[in-house]
């Protein structure tokens, strides 16, 4: 390919004979900006203005264009990670009798955040090796379960959310409050509670199990929402403004859209798995 100093015009030993410097050419897009820029001042009398904030709202709407369609293959490639993790925790409820939690060691009359329902589900995703490699008797942040931060499985993150977020962080998250799926040990010192199919009374298809959260968390944290009453209403949806909507992985293994505006009350029953109330109707219908 010829440089753009580099030309074949036989005007050339011309325009070098008098001294006047060659023009470089200018690509397509440059070129029709140029020539209309030039044709409405010729025509117009000097009115380029009119025709500088044309070209900025065509340039404008590609780029909101753009935007649309990255929002639209992120969310198609946050879909299918949110349902390999929903085959991954049916898998190792059938396993293992119940869905997968963080683990907490109890100290006496404490219990210690030790890692997060995600490593816990690393074996049902294709990465029993990388399973291996953590200390469950340590913390995530542990002298060796720490630099397996940088390791974040693929299924853990789109492209986009690694970007937003930051090396080993995710915005898949559940919740821990009382009547959540991945509910905290309810007194210190005491057990993680085990939660199975048939203890999620109000409906797997009506239980949220994760969410696209609006705040990332290291992936081997142990640190989900916590929504008790009295708490303000977490942030959902790490996507930008053009997506009204966040995804939510159902107890039953369907992604569903949920609307970022939906009422207070009616996200809590989704949450909460056994409190027999009855969901309002339209509640999946973005």
């Amino acid at each position: 390919m010829a440089r753009d100093d580099e030309f074949d015009d036989p005007r050339r030993d011309y325009d070098e004979q008098f001294d006047r410097p060659l023009r470089k050419k200018k690509s397509g897009t440059g070129l029709i900006i140029g020539l209309l820029v030039g044709a409405f001042v010729l025509c117009c009398g000097g009115g380029g203005a009119a025709i500088y904030f044309f070209v900025r709202g065509v340039k404008k709407g590609v780029a909101q264009v753009q935007e649309a369609v990255q929002e639209a293959q992120d969310m198609q490639q946050s879909q299918n990670n949110l349902r390999q993790i929903g085959v991954a925790a049916h898998e190792y409820e059938a396993n293992g009798g119940s869905f997968p939690n963080n683990s907490y060691a109890a100290d006496g009359k404490q219990s210690r955040p030790l890692l997060s329902w995600r490593v816990h589900l690393l074996p049902y995703v294709n990465q029993q090796a990388l399973y291996n490699q953590f200390k469950l008797d340590e913390p995530w942040d542990s002298p060796n379960n720490k630099p397996l931060l940088d390791r974040m499985p693929e299924v853990y993150a789109t492209q986009e959310a690694r970007k937003r977020a930051g090396a080993g962080r995710t915005y898949y998250r559940g919740f821990s409050h009382p009547g959540a799926i991945f509910e905290k040990p309810q007194a210190p010192g005491a057990p993680v509670p085990k939660i199975s199919i048939p203890m999620v009374t109000d409906g797997v298809s009506n239980t949220v199990l994760v969410v696209e959260a609006g705040e990332p968390v290291e992936w081997t944290k142990p640190d989900d929402i916590d929504w008790s009453p009295g708490r303000p209403r977490p942030a959902v949806g790490y996507s930008g403004q053009i997506r009204p909507t966040f995804l939510v992985l159902m107890a039953d293994g369907q992604v569903k859209q949920l609307r970022k505006d939906l009422p207070d009350e009616t996200l809590r029953l989704l949450i909460t798995r056994n409190d027999g109330q009855k969901i309002p109707l339209g509640w999946d219908n973005p």
